[in-house]
């Protein structure tokens, strides 16, 4: 069956159970590496106990096992969400970035019609307003008149 991966306060959970059963899992190997190593020789009182920790240490295993594949799902949840949003955050800034060059690129077509523009008619206009003549050879030094 498919689990829905843990949230976010249950993995702190998942962690603590991971650690408790890893520990559970490490003192029936000892337990059962101690049966075998003992001198005396395999009794039928030591069979059941040593059957029980089978039991536990093949149980612990299998909790492990999915407790590994659930803190996996998460992590690749995690993982896949934290992608997306830093995707989703480098696409607006690059969005940014490109209305940002338009608009220079705009603003400097700007510029340079206004550099441009010859404003010989727009002195001439101001000369007459004011009543004064306008000189044939324009401004002084200005080299668009």
């Amino acid at each position: 069956t498919h689990h829905p991966p843990p949230k976010e306060q249950d993995i702190d959970v998942l962690y603590e159970q991971h650690k408790s059963t890893l520990q559970s899992l490490l003192a029936d190997i000892a337990s059962l590496t101690s049966l075998a190593t003992s001198p005396s020789s395999p009794s039928s009182a030591s069979q059941p106990n040593q059957q029980e920790l089978l039991t536990s240490t093949l149980r612990s295993l299998a909790t492990l096992k999915f407790l590994t594949r659930q803190i996996c799902l998460h992590t690749t949840q995690n993982h896949t969400e934290s992608s997306w949003e830093k995707r989703k955050q480098v696409e607006q800034v690059s969005l940014m970035l490109e209305n940002l060059n338009y608009e220079k690129g705009y603003l400097r077509g700007e510029i340079e019609l206004c550099r441009g523009w010859n404003g010989v008619e727009l002195a001439k206009l101001a000369s007459e307003e004011m009543g004064v003549e306008y000189p044939k050879g324009g401004h002084p030094g200005d080299s668009n008149y």
